[in-house]
């Protein structure tokens, strides 16, 4: 499978810690690309990280153009935190290719009432012009990752 977000079974290194004893290691992986990262515990569980990943996985699978993000971590905007709410992977739909990028939210950015639709409004449109990193994988992708959650 060329994406997946897992939650793995080791320790979170100390020197990743924004919140001790709080966080999980997750890891993303597009195409060859990989990444590891102290996702927070405490404002979301792991059950509503993964629900948000199947939100995020329907939304792109429903339409051709649709656009969502996948949260990897979620700071409750009332505490400090890292100086962001959200780090999150915005995630764009072109015909069959799934456009993704890296992106962190501040609590400004934030609606201030919220569900998991109204998150998807902060993936903004896609600029392919835009000079940033930019990830593909195809939509068979997003639906293997569809369907393993349904297995975790």
């Amino acid at each position: 499978m060329s994406f997946h977000l897992k939650f793995l079974d080791e320790t979170v290194p100390q020197d990743w810690s924004e919140l001790p004893g709080r966080e999980v290691l997750v890891e993303i992986k597009i195409g060859d690309f990989s990444e590891r990262m102290a996702t927070p515990l405490g404002y979301w569980t792991t059950d509503q990280y993964k629900k948000q990943w199947k939100h995020a996985a329907d939304t792109l699978l429903e339409n051709e153009t649709n656009s969502t993000l996948f949260i990897t971590q979620f700071y409750d905007p009332k505490e400090d935190g890292p100086g962001y709410v959200l780090e999150c992977w915005w995630a764009y739909r072109e015909a069959d290719k799934v456009y993704m990028r890296n992106s962190y939210i501040v609590s400004e950015g934030m609606p201030k009432e919220w569900d998991l639709v109204s998150l998807d409004s902060l993936a903004t449109s896609r600029n392919p012009k835009d000079m940033v990193s930019e990830w593909v994988v195809s939509v068979e992708d997003i639906k293997l990752f569809r369907t393993a959650l349904q297995t975790l």
